[in-house]
């Protein structure tokens, strides 16, 4: 059921996925694997946050928190205090959203999570930037750009730039937030054009693999005739 899930969120099929998580989680509460109910605690925060039900992703991204803290697994806290932290913002409490935000930043450096880094402080610098905080806003937005750029990280370098331009456009600073929409224009028509070359390569290799299966199959079925006809 969790590998059913992972596949659903990957088709972003938020709601099956979620289903499918729970369904894991009582089967690992019934054999007694904490570590197997905790990660389907952390996979029900994210799944729930683009369902999107904010209360129920905040609960069980806290309850993975609390789950990991329990079996003393650290590495994947940065990701439930992460999730913890954008379902905190989207229910208007941006003072915990900010807390687990950092706590989250703060693992992902020593974890060295260089792109979860990047999404984190882009999405800190947003929550900063609602409360009119620009200075911070920016230093954190530049720092996801720059971690980005490092990694190449596309759809981080994408987000940072929207969310740079968003800051100059709220300090009334419009050149520069034209100069960042241009980039981030760029590199949307880069992503856009790249899946769709991957989605034909895709297509190419089914249409393949698909066409070498259909002449294995008549070649079977012209080995069986010639068979029968010797019989």
């Amino acid at each position: 059921s969790s590998n059913i899930g992972i596949v659903m969120k990957g088709q972003k099929d938020f709601k099956q996925a979620a289903s499918y998580y729970r369904n894991a989680m009582n089967i690992y509460k019934d054999l007694g694997n904490k570590f197997g109910v905790a990660a389907c605690y952390a996979n029900l925060g994210s799944a729930y946050f683009y369902v999107p039900m904010y209360d129920s992703s905040l609960y069980y991204s806290l309850e993975a928190t609390k789950a990991f803290e329990d079996l003393n697994v650290q590495q994947f806290l940065p990701t439930t205090l992460g999730n913890a932290g954008m379902a905190y913002y989207k229910l208007g409490m941006t003072k915990d959203s900010k807390a687990a935000l950092l706590r989250a930043i703060a693992l992902h450096e020593k974890y060295e999570n260089k792109k979860d880094l990047s999404f984190a402080l882009r999405y800190l610098a947003s929550v900063l930037r609602e409360e009119k905080n620009y200075r911070e806003a920016k230093v954190n937005a530049e720092r996801a750009l720059d971690i980005a750029t490092r990694i190449n990280a596309r759809q981080e370098v994408l987000d940072a730039h929207k969310e740079l331009s968003e800051i100059h456009q709220a300090e009334g600073n419009l050149v520069k937030a034209l100069a960042e929409f241009r980039a981030y224009d760029i590199m949307k028509d880069t992503l856009y054009k790249d899946e769709k070359t991957k989605a034909i390569a895709e297509l190419q290799t089914r249409y393949e693999t698909e066409k070498k299966e259909s002449e294995i199959k008549i070649l079977r079925q012209e080995n069986d005739l010639k068979e029968s006809r010797q019989q």
